[in-house]
């Protein structure tokens, strides 16, 4: 949550998607990120969650709480400028941002975590008109997470930016463990693959000796300070 909260500008209005206990919202306005919060959650338990939450706080009437399907229960007259989605899957995410309203015209900013294949929304987000401007990883109860910060463009961008990118250029601390990481879970497809009798195996294992050279480039990169 914190590292998610450093993306966040300053004096930006804020609509935390998916808010489950309103933590997000509440931590923005402690630390004077944000002034105006509005959380939105599209299910009765989590949305009587948050509520509870927020009537426990004494900051908790400052956050403009909503029953509602993601970025549609948002109206041009709130004004919100990044919207935050995290803890869902890439596919969720996917489809909360294909039903922006084409009216929130000041909604341009996305603060992206996905709780499973981060890949794949990498991947999806340039063809729908987003740009990936930074990224960070964060870690919590043991687990790596990725996070992006996309940026709406005109048109579908050209290609998606490639794994580790920012992360190299900021220079983010825990690159080099999650690096570990998909360098193992790489390996083990590898081996698993050269046992299949898939029929697509060979396609299969070129592309993923591919991303293993990659991952290895990088690691190599950070492993000598560069």
């Amino acid at each position: 949550m914190a590292k998610i909260a450093e993306l966040v500008p300053s004096g930006k209005v804020v609509a935390d998607i998916g808010t489950d206990h309103a933590l997000l919202p509440l931590y923005l306005l402690e630390q004077g990120i944000s002034d105006s919060v509005i959380a939105v959650e599209v299910g009765d338990k989590p949305f009587a969650r948050a509520q509870k939450n927020l009537e426990d706080h004494p900051l908790g009437t400052r956050v403009d709480l909503r029953l509602g399907d993601g970025l549609q229960a948002l109206q041009p007259q709130d004004g919100v400028e990044i919207a935050v989605i995290a803890g869902l899957g890439s596919g969720t995410i996917g489809e909360i941002l294909q039903q922006k309203p084409p009216n929130l015209d000041k909604l341009d900013t996305f603060i992206l975590q996905p709780m499973t294949r981060p890949d794949d929304l990498r991947a999806w987000l340039p063809g729908k008109g987003f740009a990936i401007a930074h990224e960070a990883l964060a870690k919590d109860d043991g687990r790596l997470y990725e996070i992006f910060l996309a940026v709406c463009q005109d048109g579908s961008v050209s290609t998606s930016l490639p794994f580790g990118e920012k992360l190299l250029e900021n220079e983010d601390p825990l690159l080099k463990e999650y690096l570990d990481l998909k360098l193992g879970k790489t390996r083990l497809i590898l081996e698993s693959l050269s046992r299949s009798r898939r029929k697509d195996r060979d396609e299969l294992r070129r592309k993923f000796a591919k991303e293993l050279k990659k991952l290895e480039r990088l690691m190599d990169i950070v492993s000598k300070g560069k």
